[in-house]
């Protein structure tokens, strides 16, 4: 039996579509799959005492992480709607936060930012008058689910 030249071009065809499958499937798993996924931490701040071994401590620098709530928090509005990743963007920045003294560290370098707790968003509607300053806890109760609010509450109660 003679293959054609046109089954030749779909047996090689066939073959780079499961070559370049395999190549896929052990590329995602090796280097885009999170080396935290294996035994992730229970508590979703990670303030607890249950960490996953594979993920690197973290240092505190608390304007950075100001700045990195503020990033998560800026823009399109609110969490559940518009940007479904902000909650975790905004628990990933506070990681590092362990204590209420870092978190007022933090609070207080956020400091006071106009904001717009109608829509969520830096957005101003009114050409008159501009947004009030707020400080991180508005922006926090804003931005979060009421229940994700709540759980932080109970880890910063003097501060939130």
């Amino acid at each position: 039996m003679q293959i054609t030249q046109t089954q030749k071009k779909y047996a090689l065809i066939g073959f780079g579509v499961v070559v370049a499958g395999v190549a896929g499937y052990f590329f995602y798993n090796k280097v885009i799959k999170p080396a935290g996924d294996k035994g992730a931490a229970i508590d979703p701040t990670g303030n607890g005492t249950v960490t996953s071994p594979n993920v690197p401590t973290q240092t505190f620098n608390a304007a950075r992480i100001a700045d990195d709530l503020y990033r998560a928090m800026e823009g399109a509005g609110y969490a559940s709607f518009l940007n479904p990743n902000e909650r975790d963007q905004i628990f990933k920045a506070l990681e590092p936060v362990k204590t209420e003294a870092q978190f007022k560290q933090v609070s207080d370098k956020f400091g006071r930012r106009s904001y717009n707790t109608l829509y969520g968003n830096q957005v101003n509607w009114n050409p008159f008058a501009s947004l009030p300053l707020l400080p991180l806890r508005t922006w926090l109760e804003t931005e979060l689910e009421y229940e994700d609010y709540i759980l932080l509450k109970k880890k910063y109660p003097n501060y939130l």
